[in-house]
């Protein structure tokens, strides 16, 4: 009888616990605000595949992850508990490869940067490390292939090359190239310090499930050192699902500068972008015009091309740069009063000939641009606002967009 009795209990929390959980759930729904995008003018179909990514904070409640679409407003603090395992911010490609392959995909679609996928197969590669001590960390590189043909999934495990030199290690990108995958990683170094950076590609043969190459992409350090310090990025492009020709990194150099008051600011003292093309293995090094280099920019790659989008006066310029012919292509000047593009802060990216701009914040006494504009003509196809929706309260609020996805 006792044995009955706990399991009746036991059942008794777990009913409560999903109750609350849904009865909070559904508190927070009612609570948060819904996010449309305005139109102003143009065609409501060019930013059907547009997704932002951001947080919401307000006076009196909690902060909330969230994305807006044309559609709908989603947060995190919405889903249900096998959601939020997911992620709110999850694009449409993701939750296709949930829904067809879950088996697999159980518990890897956190991060796209670990993940690859084509018409034949999935990959995953995850670095993984043993508790942090005092000795160094015993990281391995964990990979699984799913063949979409056959549903057979292959599993190894391969020790990191040089694992003792590293004290932490991030996955950037994953790739399948000619049956080999590639794993772009960032590596922190114990020889000097954690902004020591070094940038690499293991190469991995999936049928002898061995590392077969340890290329170095970029050595920086990221210290603050006698007013100047480097950031080094790769462009946002490279952290897809599908095969990329290249891989692109950036490198920013920053310097203090004091003004006559004794107050400092920040001022680019140069910049520099190279690439690593994908089947040949080859590193590129490209001199930019000084017109892109000493400007502050933002950079959007779509196939191989480049394209730096620097601030005007009454708009930006777009100039394209070939990475194949290692030199500029083409450039073209959009000048638009509404929005005018803040390069330090808009989020602007360049896909299939469009320019996409949105602006990274909104409040009630701030506006939020949304544009959609064709790059070889200039016009504007799509203009409009990020808006709370009709009959909601103007409540003292801040919203930041952190991510732009221009989804196919």
């Amino acid at each position: 009888m006792i044995r009955y009795w706990k399991l009746i209990s036991i059942v008794s929390v777990i009913v409560l616990a999903i109750g609350t959980f849904y009865i909070q759930s559904a508190v927070a729904l009612s609570n948060y605000p819904r996010f449309v995008f305005q139109k102003i003018s143009g065609d409501e179909e060019e930013v059907e595949n547009i997704k932002l990514q951001g947080s919401y904070h307000d006076e009196g409640m909690q902060d909330g992850n969230l994305h807006i679409t044309s559609d709908e407003t989603v947060y995190y603090n919405e889903l249900s508990f096998l959601e939020r395992l997911g992620g709110v911010n999850q694009p449409s490609r993701i939750t296709r490869l949930r829904e067809e392959h879950r088996n697999f995909m159980r518990g890897k679609d956190r991060d796209l940067s670990m993940l690859y996928d084509d018409e034949s197969m999935i990959g995953y590669a995850n670095v993984a490390a043993g508790p942090f001590g005092s000795g160094n960390r015993d990281f391995e590189i964990k990979v699984e292939v799913l063949d979409k043909k056959s549903n057979s999934t292959t599993k190894f495990t391969v020790d990191l090359p040089e694992k003792e030199r590293y004290r932490y290690v991030y996955v950037e990108d994953v790739q399948i190239v000619n049956g080999e995958m590639k794993v772009i990683t960032r590596n922190y170094s114990y020889e000097t310090n954690s902004d020591n950076t070094e940038m690499h590609l293991y190469s991995l043969d999936i049928g002898g499930q061995k590392v077969v190459g340890d290329d170095v992409l970029i050595t920086s350090s990221e210290s603050y050192v006698g007013g100047a310090w480097s950031a080094v990025e790769f462009l946002d492009e490279t952290h897809n699902l599908s095969s990329s020709k290249y891989i692109v990194y950036n490198i920013n150099h920053w310097k203090d500068v004091q003004e006559k008051e004794g107050n400092y600011y920040q001022e680019k003292a140069g910049s520099e972008i190279s690439a690593y093309h994908m089947e040949t293995g080859k590193h590129i090094q490209f001199e930019l015009p000084e017109e892109i280099s000493q400007a502050n920019y933002k950079a959007s790659v779509d196939g191989s091309i480049i394209y730096f989008s620097i601030g005007t006066e009454t708009g930006f310029e777009v100039i394209a740069f070939n990475m194949d012919r290692q030199k500029e292509e083409s450039s073209q000047r959009l000048e638009i009063t509404r929005p005018i593009v803040d390069i330090e802060e808009d989020l602007i990216k360049v896909k299939d000939g469009k320019v996409y701009i949105s602006s990274s914040n909104k409040a009630p006494d701030r506006e939020s641009n949304i544009s959609v504009i064709d790059l070889e003509s200039g016009k504007l196809l799509y203009e409009g606002f990020i808006e709370l929706e009709k009959q909601q309260s103007n409540r003292n609020y801040s919203l930041y967009i952190h991510q732009m996805i221009v989804e196919k």
